[in-house]
């Protein structure tokens, strides 16, 4: 049974960590404020620290934790990369929130928290069941870096690739899908 005093600080985390998914989300590991996250939580600083030690720890609690919200709302699909990247991209278009954490991450991490490690271990051992790697001609944790890069070019454009007119949603689909079929086809279709 769940006293109280367990369920309010289950909620005060829990609060805590949607505080700092919102001001992460804004400015950075850097630019993030410890006051404007208990603010927005409505409880004292003090408790960043007793919850998660440190503000980079909150950091990575909010990345893991995003990565954990991408995973449940992208499936996977080793066997079809290219469904896969235009879903991820369908999905960080509606959840921009987890589009600039991931960039955040991206400039702000030199190593990954262990969740997210252990999670992109899991798709590239995914990767290699199913041998793609093997077509594309590269080990399956490029192609996987590969495939992200391809989704977020369209995913965070440069202003002058986002403003033509014969930029559309479906034409991004197309070029997304396109670019990593023609990745994971690799060297074999070059021969051809």
């Amino acid at each position: 049974m769940v006293d109280g005093r367990t369920a309010r600080s289950t909620a005060t985390k829990a609060k805590l960590l949607e505080a700092a998914r919102e001001e992460f989300q804004r400015n950075g590991l850097a630019g993030g404020r410890v006051d404007a996250i208990a603010d927005a939580a409505e409880t004292n600083k003090r408790m960043i620290y007793a919850y998660f030690g440190s503000k980079n720890a909150l950091f990575e609690e909010v990345v893991a934790d995003n990565v954990r919200r991408v995973g449940a709302a992208v499936e996977f699909t080793p066997d079809d990369l290219p469904g896969y990247a235009v879903r991820l991209y369908d999905h960080w278009m509606t959840d921009t929130t987890s589009l600039r954490l991931f960039s955040w991450r991206n400039v702000e991490l030199t190593t990954a928290p262990e969740f997210e490690d252990a999670t992109y271990r899991q798709m590239i051992a995914a990767i290699e069941a199913t041998g793609v790697q093997r077509a594309a001609g590269m080990p399956a944790s490029h192609l996987l870096a590969f495939v992200f890069a391809l989704v977020l070019a369209w995913a965070i454009p440069a202003p002058a690739f986002a403003e033509p007119t014969d930029v559309t949603p479906a034409s991004r689909h197309e070029s997304i899908a396109t670019a990593v079929r023609n990745l994971v086809a690799g060297a074999g279709a070059a021969d051809q």
